[in-house]
């Protein structure tokens, strides 16, 4: 099992016995300043085979604000617009 502690990945084994599971101890992967998720989405994903993670990286040179357009009803713009025949 894989989760964020601040700027540092970490691990936890899990083991199933019998019915329950153990997990043992948490170890850091690795540590660097990536990007945060928010509380209820992770800004991260592990492959498969669990031996890679892909993760958003911070823009390190960017020292302005981050500035982002909203496009709202995108879907709506996306049916061609029908006009009437007469």
């Amino acid at each position: 099992m894989a989760f964020r502690q601040g700027d540092k990945m970490m691990e936890v084994r899990l083991v199933a016995v019998g019915a329950s599971l153990q997990a043992g101890r948490p170890q850091t992967v690795f540590e660097s300043p990536f990007a945060r998720g928010s509380i209820d989405a992770a800004n991260y994903d592990v492959t498969p085979d669990g031996q890679r993670f892909l993760m958003v990286q911070n823009d390190q040179q960017s020292t302005s604000s981050t500035m982002f357009h909203v496009l709202i009803n995108w879907v709506g713009s996306l049916r061609p617009t029908l006009t009437p025949s007469r």
